[in-house]
């Protein structure tokens, strides 16, 4: 018998790719729709993403995690506007996990091979991988590519069941189904005015057959996106019903937290503690973790007080790293700079010829070495996760990134087949991709394999949390260029030191990427590709090595590297005495939408003085950033101002993206000026917000953000990419007021910024 997945390869190369371009929209093999039908409310199933009640109520499946970036509202928008819902009408609830839901928009902008209804080549490939990337069933929420994967799934899901309730309905009147409409939840006879609201005809519209190649609407026809429609989780947010992790509450429950094993990275090796019967309400003290791999020692008791004070009281010793411990990160870096094998990621003409030759024509070169440190995530809500194993049956409650992935690491501990685990998925306090490993998740499936029949929530304290991050890594840089006398970059030469985020992330969990570190070319994001035009040009690579978990930490390589190059541009058109806004418009000659962007900004800081450029493009959207900075009485920093220009291809709602810039400034600011992890003896020295300090409420200063609408492009991702830009304008801006030039972050640390005293001032605008 042939399966229906072979017989859609065959017809792949029988009927060609331009077919199958379009239709891998549909690739919903009906398990899902299946699981979300019989999950939730009870209500007529569609698809994987869609369910209408009699009533006319319409539930959308959200399958991405809600950490705050309002992607509920965002992808039950794009489904409700090709299906022309009644916004009011529109509830959600979170999917089951199933391979339907996997991610496809981190492939590359969610085009792999360019259009795929372009050519047969290119739109055969796209399916292919697509048909790749349904089989693996990566559900995983990361990268900011939950719209560019949504634009291709859940508009069609919508405009299916459009066309399903319009079969309907003209079935019913015995019209053709072309002489009808929909609108706001209705299908309507022109002819006569009669309408029927989707509740009514939901029953019979879910037999109808889907069509293959659903008709979506024009841009210039859309109803909500690109509008503001209300929020779906406002209401139960602000009135404290939507449950996080840490809300999850079950009848006879344990609690448990964590002590690990004091070496970032590090086994446990031993642990002591008094004896059980002293501690009162505790029921267990054991090492935690995937089995002979335990990074901790768990303390379950009947509270979670009770769980807190006793741990206080257990002592963890540690397996000492494999290859050492190293404090003295920074040297060993630069060090690396002179390994004579790079790894090289890009190499366009010959870079080192024409630095050398610009030494002898007199051109302008210069050379500079950059540096940003360890950073931890700090989720509004540590790391967490609830378990129960009861005859065969895995349950987990998880607020985490990765749903899939939580499934088959619980499947694995377990020795369960991951048919019988089950994940429930809630709010996540906070991701910044901290939640895309699983860390917690092994350790509360770990606890609750102790307790069979009883349900443990498994929580960190904050010392934990920022103690035993997965850090966004240390990284080095040491970068040389050259300016010919018409002002052009005639070369650049780029090195980089880091841990590969990937490699690392391989050690602990289960990737598709592989673990191979120089194979990394993510490390080098943002440089390659990069945005200007430069005619020789060579990236290189060194990877390190560290027992010091590296993890993805929002906008990842990009945020480093953004910093990096930015920096480094800034210092060429200084040291060319042309203006740093000019300089950089003048090598985007081929890139509109960047020199749109920088345009915008400029023009909203127009005659203002102290102010610091830098631009960026990642996940599909372009962004730049025009900082003002303000030195007062020669002793102190303050930021008034940052104007944020973005294109983000269409805006699926302008208020959430406005959000996500908003937040971006903020992380940004916060990092560049504050933050950093060091490490002694392998042990972070930071533990809670009085030793990692975070930029207040007061502190933050006038946020101006442009959105520049391109209706025609397809999106681009908005949860990271105004981080980048934030801290190379903000230092831009600084030698714009000092002439100080910060090339090591974070800025307040940085000894070059000792004549102001290493002080922040409050901004004027919230004080």
């Amino acid at each position: 018998m042939i399966s229906r997945r072979s017989f859609l390869i065959a017809g792949l190369a029988a009927s060609g790719g331009l077919f199958l371009g379009i239709s891998y929209q549909q690739l919903d093999d009906g398990d899902a729709a299946e699981k979300f039908a019989s999950s939730g409310k009870q209500a007529i199933p569609f698809n994987a993403w869609l369910k209408i009640s009699t009533d006319g109520t319409i539930t959308v499946g959200i399958h991405r995690a809600e950490m705050g970036q309002g992607v509920v509202t965002s992808l039950a928008s794009m489904l409700a506007e090709e299906l022309d819902a009644d916004w009011q009408s529109v509830d959600f609830e979170f999917t089951p996990v199933d391979r339907d839901y996997f991610n496809f928009g981190m492939m590359k902008g969610g085009q792999p091979f360019g259009d795929p209804s372009s050519n047969i080549g290119t739109g055969a490939g796209t399916w292919l991988v697509r048909e790749v990337f349904h089989t693996m069933g990566l559900s995983i929420t990361i990268g900011s590519s939950s719209i560019i994967d949504a634009w291709d799934t859940l508009r069609p899901a919508g405009a299916r069941a459009r066309d399903m309730l319009l079969s309907a309905a003209a079935k019913r009147w015995g019209v053709a189904k072309d002489q009808l409409k929909t609108e706001a939840g209705f299908v309507i006879n022109p002819a006569t005015n009669l309408k029927l609201s989707y509740g009514e005809l939901a029953e019979a519209a879910a037999t109808e057959k889907p069509p293959s190649k659903p008709t979506l609407k024009s841009p210039a026809d859309f109803r909500l996106i690109g509008k503001n429609p209300s929020r779906l989780d406002d209401i139960v947010k602000v009135t404290g019903q939507a449950s996080y992790g840490l809300d999850v509450e079950l009848p006879d429950m344990l609690y448990a937290t964590v002590v690990h094993s004091p070496i970032a990275g590090s086994l446990v090796d031993t642990f002591s503690s008094p004896p059980i019967k002293e501690l009162s309400g505790v029921k267990a003290i054991f090492p935690v973790g995937k089995p002979a791999a335990e990074t901790a020692v768990a303390v379950a008791a009947e509270n979670s007080w009770l769980a807190l004070q006793a741990a206080k009281t257990v002592e963890v010793t540690a397996k000492p790293p494999i290859d050492g411990i190293r404090d003295s990160l920074t040297i060993d870096y630069r060090k690396q700079l002179n390994d004579p094998e790079p790894v090289i990621f890009r190499e366009d003409g010959d870079s080192s010829a024409v630095l050398s030759a610009a030494l002898t024509n007199q051109h302008t070169s210069l050379s500079a070495d950059y540096q940003v440190p360890y950073l931890a995530h700090v989720c509004m809500e540590p790391m967490n996760a609830t378990a129960m194993l009861d005859n065969n049956q895995l349950t987990i409650w998880a607020p985490t990134q990765a749903h899939s992935m939580v499934r088959d690491i619980g499947a694995e501990i377990s020795g369960l087949d991951p048919a019988n685990v089950t994940v429930h998925c809630t709010f996540l306090g906070g991701g910044f991709g901290r939640r895309s490993e699983l860390d917690f998740v092994e350790q509360a499936v770990s606890t609750a394999m102790r307790f069979s029949g009883r349900p443990v929530k498994v929580f960190w304290s904050r010392e934990q949390d920022i103690q035993h991050d997965a850090y966004r890594p240390l990284a080095y840089s040491s970068i040389a260029g050259a300016v010919d006398s018409n002002g052009a970059i005639t070369a650049i030469d780029y090195k980089l030191v880091t841990q590969s985020v990937v490699a690392s992330l391989y050690k602990r969990t289960p990737n598709p990427r592989g673990g191979d570190a120089r194979k990394d070319s993510s490390a080098v994001s943002a440089i390659n590709p990069g945005i200007y035009n430069i005619p020789n040009l060579t990236v290189s690579f060194v990877p390190i090595d560290s027992h010091i978990p590296a993890g993805p930490w929002r906008s990842v390589s990009h945020s480093w590297n953004g910093f990096f190059i930015e920096s480094f541009i800034d210092e060429l058109a200084v040291a060319s005495n042309l203006s740093p806004l000019l300089f950089r418009l003048n090598h985007l000659e081929q890139q509109p939408r960047h020199q749109a962007a920088l345009k915008a900004v400029a023009e909203q800081v127009k005659g203002v003085a102290n102010i610091g450029y830098a631009i960026s493009e990642s996940h599909r959207s372009v962004v730049a950033h025009a900082v003002e900075v303000e030195i007062i009485n020669n002793q102190s920093l303050r930021v008034k101002r940052v104007v944020c220009a973005v294109d983000c291809g269409p805006v699926i709602h302008p208020n959430n993206v406005i959000a996500q810039v908003e937040s971006s400034i903020i992380d940004g600011l916060s990092s560049a000026l504050f933050e950093q992890i060091t490490f002694k003896q392998g042990i972070a020295e930071q533990s809670n917000f009085n030793n990692y300090r975070r930029l207040r409420f007061n502190e933050t200063p006038i946020i101006e953000t442009i959105l520049l609408d391109s209706p025609m492009e397809r999106p681009g991702g908005m949860g990271e990419p105004a981080v980048p830009g934030v801290a190379p304008a903000l230092t831009n801006a600084i030698y714009q007021a000092t002439g100080i030039r910060i090339r090591a972050l974070p800025v307040l640390n940085n000894p070059d910024f000792q004549p102001y005293q290493a002080s922040y001032s409050t901004a004027e605008s919230i004080s």
